[in-house]
């Protein structure tokens, strides 16, 4: 009979967009014009292989289908492997270029965490790997101590 016959939604033009889909990485702000996630320290954040599994990647497949009324999905920062931070995606082109084009002069702020102890409110240096140069560019970086434990200190830099 008929009314034994089951419809299922397979998420067709008519169904509406699922917000409910978990993200694949936590969502710290979105509106309509920007998506700020959390890019975990040992993902890589973009390529330009396709078979690499990155973040970006995983965050482009799940707004297709979570936010399909998005214009396009473009990153707009870029974050090492090595290290976790909040990553940017712009839901439109105008977004992605004003914040592109402006990008250098935004202040960031990083949190640091070091193995050992560090003295309060003091300087770290690092050099510059610059390729054929005998003399290397020194680069110092205040930082505030936030917290330390017997084996860690949690910093606090601007850059």
């Amino acid at each position: 009979s008929k009314s034994s016959v089951k419809d299922f939604d397979l998420g067709g033009a008519h169904s509406a967009p699922s917000q409910s889909a978990k993200a694949p990485y936590e969502v710290v702000y979105e509106d309509e014009n920007l998506l700020a996630y959390i890019k975990p320290a040992g993902m890589v954040f973009a390529s330009p292989k396709p078979q690499v599994k990155t973040s970006f990647t995983a965050m482009k497949q799940w707004m297709v289908n979570a936010r399909p009324q998005t214009e396009c999905i473009q990153f707009v920062n870029r974050i090492e492997k090595e290290s976790s931070g909040i990553s940017i995606i712009a839901k439109n082109l105008v977004w992605r270029k004003h914040l592109q084009d402006h990008w250098t002069s935004f202040q960031r702020r990083m949190y640091v965490l070091v193995e050992g102890h560090l003295p309060p409110d003091d300087v770290l240096f690092c050099f510059e790997s610059e390729e054929g140069k005998k003399k290397r560019t020194r680069h110092d970086f205040m930082y505030r101590t936030m917290r330390a434990t017997p084996t860690h200190t949690l910093l606090k830099m601007e850059s």
